[in-house]
């Protein structure tokens, strides 16, 4: 007897869309059930494509006038920091002449009818005494920022700026008051009405 001949002729799609996977047979009976079936299962394909995107016109003028409006404004605000902090040299100068004034007073030295009143130095720039900064006899010297501070006979301080390192000369002045044997001082200067802003 002739075994039957089998003869196995499967159609297959196509591999680029198909994936192979293996599938556990059936339980039955027969010649089929000692073979496995393989079973093509289709899987998509997908290409991502990425997509390089850049600034439009509109965005760079955009970003153009953020960064403009944010220099018209932060560019002034720190000049004037970096200028206040130039002058905070002149009006800590005045600070020796302010504790001789208001020492001179409260002891009563520099008294009269009930007003300061301090005796001048023969150079009569500065109360006799007194500290002072600049070029008259006994001062100290000017320094970078500070061209001179001194005092005048009713004990009004006053110091200037240099005109060099952004400063244009403005002057911080103090004046006294004499009052219950106290000494109150009132600021006053071309740095509080300088035109780019307060240095005072």
């Amino acid at each position: 007897m002739h075994s039957p001949a089998f003869s196995f002729a499967p159609v297959l799609p196509r591999a680029s869309s198909l994936h192979p996977a293996v599938v556990s047979p059936p339980v039955s009976s027969g010649f089929a059930a000692l073979a496995p079936r393989v079973v093509l299962t289709a899987r998509p394909l997908s290409l991502a494509r990425g997509r390089v995107a850049g600034f439009t016109l509109v965005e760079m003028l955009v970003v153009i006038a953020i960064v403009w409006i944010l220099a018209a404004i932060a560019l002034p605000t720190y000049n004037n920091y970096t200028l206040k902090s130039k002058f905070s040299e002149v009006v800590l100068s005045t600070a020796p002449l302010k504790t001789f004034v208001s020492t001179c007073a409260v002891d009563g030295d520099c008294v009269s009818g009930n007003a300061i009143s301090l005796a001048m130095a023969p150079s009569g720039t500065t109360p006799a005494g007194a500290p002072c900064v600049g070029t008259a006899a006994g001062c100290s010297p000017s320094t970078k920022y500070v061209s001179w501070a001194s005092a005048d006979s009713s004990g009004v301080i006053t110091a200037a700026a240099q005109t060099s390192s952004g400063l244009q000369g403005e002057t911080y002045q103090l004046i006294p008051s004499l009052s219950g044997g106290r000494v109150d001082w009132a600021t006053s200067g071309t740095c509080k009405t300088r035109a780019g802003g307060a240095l005072c």
